[in-house]
C-alpha cells in the first residue's frame, strides 16, 4: 500500500473521471440516454453528464455529486483517500456498487421511516404568513384543499409532496416565524410539492420553492404544473418527467442567483442529453431573486400606481374646483 503520494501522483488520479474508470473496471454498468449523460443500470438516479470535457456524476435521490472517480470512491464508497488513491492509480478493481456500503454508513445515513408532522386544529397562521408573503388567499385555500399544505402543531407551514397513488412521500416545514427551513425526517425528494394544472397542460414550471410555485400561480394565469425541487437536486425533475411521458415544454424558473442560474444550466444540459425531445426555456423571474420576492415587488408597484391615480384624480377635482 502507498503511504504517500506526491503532488503529481494526487493531480494525475484527480483527473481519472468517473465515466473512464466505470469503463475500466464496471463497463456493463452504464447505459447511455444519449449525448454526455450515463444512467447505472441498477440506480436510474445515477447519472453521468459529460459535456466536452467537463465530466460530473450526481446521486440525485442520495443529494451526492462530484466530478472524478476519486469523489466517487471516497464519498459513495466510503473509501480513505489512501485507498482510493490506490484503487484509482493502480487500476485494481472497483468496489461494487450498491446502495450503501457498510463502511460508508457514517457517510450516507440510510433514509428514516417518513412521515407527517402532526396538523394543527387549523390553518390560520399558516394562511397568514403566506398572505403576508404576498400568496392570494385562493391559492393558498387551493393548495390546502388538495392536501399540499397544512399547518403543523408547532405552527409551521407543511408543504406535502404525493406519490401517483396520493401516498405523501415527501414534506418541507417552513416557519411562520423565523428563517427555519427544513426537509422532514424521511422524505423522498423524487416526490416534491407539485401544483397540478387546472386544465390539461403539456408545459412543466420547476422552481426551487413551494412558495415560489405559489407565488407565479398568482403572477400568471398559464396553464401547467408547478414542481417544487425542494433545493437544485435533480431527483424530483427526473421522477415527475418518468411518471409525466406527456410532457413537451419544461421551463426552469430556478432562482436569478449565483447557485440557481448554475442549477439552471446543468439541468438544461442533462435535459438536452437525456435522449427525449423538449422544448427547454429559461423563466428566472423579472425582478428580484425568486418569484416570491418578484410577486412582492409586483404588488408594492400596483399599489404605488394606484396611490398615483388617485392622487391625480384628486389634483383634477382640486383644480375643477
Amino acid at each position: 500500500m502507498i503511504k504517500k503520494f506526491s503532488d503529481e501522483q494526487i493531480n494525475r488520479a484527480r483527473s481519472v473521471t468517473l465515466l473512464d474508470y466505470m469503463r475500466q473496471h464496471n463497463p456493463g454498468c452504464l447505459k447511455h440516454m444519449g449525448g454526455g449523460r450515463y444512467v447505472h443500470q441498477d440506480h436510474d438516479s445515477f447519472v453521468i453528464q459529460k459535456n466536452n470535457s467537463d465530466v460530473r456524476w450526481f446521486w440525485n435521490t442520495k443529494e451526492v455529486g462530484g466530478y472524478s472517480a476519486l469523489d466517487y470512491l471516497c464519498k459513495i464508497e466510503g473509501m480513505g483517500f489512501k485507498d482510493a488513491m490506490s484503487a484509482v492509480l493502480d487500476g485494481s478493481d472497483a468496489l461494487s456498487f450498491n446502495d450503501i456500503a457498510p463502511v460508508s454508513s457514517k457517510r450516507i445515513p440510510e433514509r428514516k421511516p417518513f412521515s407527517l408532522p402532526k396538523a394543527a386544529q387549523n390553518n390560520h397562521r399558516a394562511f397568514a404568513y403566506l398572505l403576508r408573503r404576498g400568496i392570494s388567499a385562493e391559492t393558498i385555500q387551493m393548495c390546502i384543499d388538495k392536501g399540499l399544505l397544512y399547518q403543523s402543531v408547532s405552527g409551521n407551514c407543511v408543504f406535502v409532496g404525493h406519490d401517483n397513488a396520493r401516498t405523501p412521500k415527501y414534506a418541507a416545514e417552513r416557519s411562520t416565524t423565523g428563517d427555519i427551513k427544513k426537509d422532514v425526517s424521511g422524505s423522498d425528494k423524487r416526490f416534491s410539492f407539485c401544483i397540478p394544472p387546472s386544465a390539461p397542460s403539456k408545459s412543466l414550471y420547476v422552481f426551487e420553492s413551494p412558495i415560489d410555485a405559489m407565488a407565479h400561480r398568482d403572477i400568471t394565469e398559464q396553464e401547467g404544473y408547478r414542481l417544487s425541487l425542494g433545493g437544485v437536486v435533480s431527483a424530483a425533475l427526473d421522477r415527475f418527467l418518468e411518471d409525466h411521458k406527456d410532457i413537451k415544454t419544461i421551463l426552469l424558473c430556478l432562482d436569478n442567483d449565483k447557485a440557481g442560474n448554475a442549477a439552471a444550466k446543468r439541468i438544461y444540459d442533462e435535459l438536452k442529453s437525456s435522449g427525449r425531445s423538449y422544448e427547454i426555456k429559461f423563466e428566472p423571474p423579472k425582478q428580484g431573486k425568486d418569484f416570491a420576492e418578484y410577486l412582492q415587488i409586483k404588488q408594492k408597484q400596483k399599489t404605488a400606481d394606484v396611490e398615483n391615480i388617485s392622487t391625480q384624480l384628486q389634483k383634477r377635482k382640486d383644480v375643477a374646483r
